[in-house]
């Protein structure tokens, strides 16, 4: 019958103990963070895209939201606005409507359009709004549209949040005679110059930018 050796035992022990403790390997530390960056690297640029697809999605929603006003104020007989506040980031459609009896005790009060969803910021902020090339308070403003009277042109800054990078911008105008509104990209270091209201309305042929849209 083979018995062990109580001396070869004691060997094999002290054998694979040092296995156990001997951790890791320069090359085997190398491998991990080489793995760790790439699997960052594919998730980073991931959270960026959508991000700024977020961004993008709201101004958007904003120009469709000021090209169903142009194109209600077409039809005529309606007192329309846009209305904008900071605290929530939201543009809503407004309308002048009639409570009660006209004829008697009625009165007219604003209230949001049912037929027009609001548009939300999101990853995006209103970084200045002129009115005919006026300074609208950046906090909150209301932008009217009296039938028969003359539309005032409506120019929209925005760029994106500071965390996001690339930092992107664009253009939102709507003329006295459109009838859509029209986006335009701004290179986000142009056209700012410190001014969180802008200060003067933005000259895109002098960016270059005359026929660039989104």
């Amino acid at each position: 019958m083979h018995r062990h050796s109580p001396i070869n035992a004691a060997a094999r022990m002290r054998s694979f103990g040092a296995e156990s403790a001997r951790g890791f390997t320069l090359i085997e530390v190398i491998v991990v963070v080489l793995l760790l960056g790439v699997v960052a690297g594919m998730t980073v640029p991931r959270l960026v895209t959508g991000d700024r697809r977020r961004a993008e999605a709201s101004v958007a929603a904003v120009a469709g939201l000021l090209t169903i006003i142009a194109q209600r104020e077409l039809l005529g007989g309606e007192r329309l606005s846009l209305e904008y506040s900071a605290e929530d980031g939201r543009f809503r459609l407004m309308a002048l409507r009639v409570r009660g009896d006209w004829r008697g005790d009625g009165h007219a009060e604003w209230g949001e359009d049912p037929l027009a969803p609001a548009a939300v910021l999101e990853g995006v902020s209103l970084h200045g709004a002129l009115f005919d090339g006026v300074e609208a308070d950046p906090k909150r403003w209301r932008w009217e549209l009296a039938p028969g009277q003359p539309r005032r042109a409506l120019s929209l800054v925005f760029r994106t949040e500071p965390r996001i990078r690339p930092q992107a911008a664009w253009l939102i105008e709507l003329l006295p005679s459109d009838s859509q509104a029209r986006i335009s990209v701004l290179n986000a270091a142009e056209g700012f110059g410190g001014d969180p209201a802008m200060g003067r309305v933005i000259d895109l042929d002098a960016l270059g930018l005359g026929d660039s849209t989104w």
